[in-house]
């Protein structure tokens, strides 16, 4: 989960432990310091203020750290890298840009709703797979335990944004002979897709854009 001045880190192994020691959250600046273990299916907090973290949240759950700055209400971009001998050999564990326009949840623009994952066994890069309570809820965040929006969601269709060309300067050429720009879709499973009634659009709002 993630609110302007918190991040949350979960764990979806149910057996295995994760040392984070010297992980990078890059987005925030922050490296978890020595001994940041995740236990299995455990949750971990690093926050911008302790102060505030606590009279919000009470002190059972205690962030790992703290970080610098804000998590930016009008979207960031935010990976947790493991680093490697070399930077070239550094590991991207997970890479999420989220945003605060549609189709992700706008509750949670500076209105006290966090950010919410629903299926963390499904992809976290979809809007579709991320949630906010109601600004009226009595719960609008839960650092350090499970989603209060959790759910089971069906599967994603595996289709793929896979090549986009926005200048098609010597490419290929349509049936007209002319280089427009053009949009590649990619099915990465072995079953036909149908995307009937699917639209590719720029706009949110305005489907046939």
């Amino acid at each position: 989960t993630m609110s302007r001045s918190r991040a949350a880190i979960s764990a979806t192994s149910a057996t295995a432990s994760f040392d984070l020691s010297g992980w990078q959250l890059e987005g925030v600046s922050f490296t978890f310091p020595p001994g940041s273990v995740l236990r299995p299916a455990g949750f971990m907090v690093v926050a911008a203020d302790l102060v505030a973290f606590r009279n919000t949240y009470g002190s059972t759950v205690v962030p790992i750290g703290v970080f610098g700055g804000n998590l930016q209400n009008n979207g960031e971009r935010l990976r947790l890298v493991q680093p490697g001998a070399t930077p070239s050999e550094d590991r991207v564990i997970d890479d999420l840009r989220y945003d605060s326009e549609l189709p992700w949840p706008v509750v949670t623009r500076g209105l006290g709703p966090s950010l919410q994952l629903i299926d963390p066994l499904q992809d976290n890069r979809r809007p579709a797979n991320w949630t906010a309570e109601p600004v009226d809820a009595p719960l609008l965040a839960t650092p350090g335990s499970a989603n209060s929006r959790r759910a089971t969601l069906e599967p994603f269709p595996t289709v793929w944004l896979n090549e986009v060309l926005p200048a098609n300067l010597d490419g290929l050429r349509d049936r007209a002979g002319d280089r427009d720009p053009w949009v590649e879709l990619h099915n990465a499973s072995d079953a036909v897709v149908d995307l009937s009634g699917l639209f590719l659009s720029s706009s949110v709002s305005n489907l046939t854009a």
